[in-house]
């Protein structure tokens, strides 16, 4: 399977010594992984200090997002962000005209950083 020209590889059956092995690899929803990445962007995440995040996995490994939580994967192998905490952190910038859409979100949390705006709006479709 391909998406935005990158391969994802969710689920491998592979046979070692006659023995099947089966390996499920996490993922982050290619979606969710496009906002987590606008956050980043529009919060000047190079400068964050004590929770950075790394991108270089392409959303394979939960260890590239500190202060989040993810939900168990889905039928398609993917997993959803299902909370942000990230106190304290350093974030800074306008929020104002960020639209993030994290359907599973349950906690956001962004408090004691250098944030301006408006964040009503912010996210949208979070979980009741």
């Amino acid at each position: 399977m391909t998406f935005a020209n990158h391969i994802i590889t969710t689920n491998i059956s592979i046979t070692i010594n006659g023995q099947p092995y089966r390996y499920v690899g996490f993922q982050v929803e290619p979606n969710d992984l496009l906002n987590l990445k606008n956050l980043y962007q529009a919060t000047d995440g190079t400068n964050w200090t004590h929770r950075k995040w790394s991108f270089l996995s392409n959303g394979r490994q939960t260890s590239d997002f500190p202060g989040v939580t993810f939900t168990t994967a889905d039928e398609m192998g993917y997993s959803r962000v299902q909370e942000i905490d990230l106190t304290q952190n350093n974030l800074s910038g306008n929020i104002s005209n960020l639209a993030l859409i994290f359907p599973k979100l349950t906690t956001l949390n962004l408090s004691v950083n250098s944030l301006k705006g408006d964040a009503t709006e912010m996210v949208r479709g979070l979980s009741s």
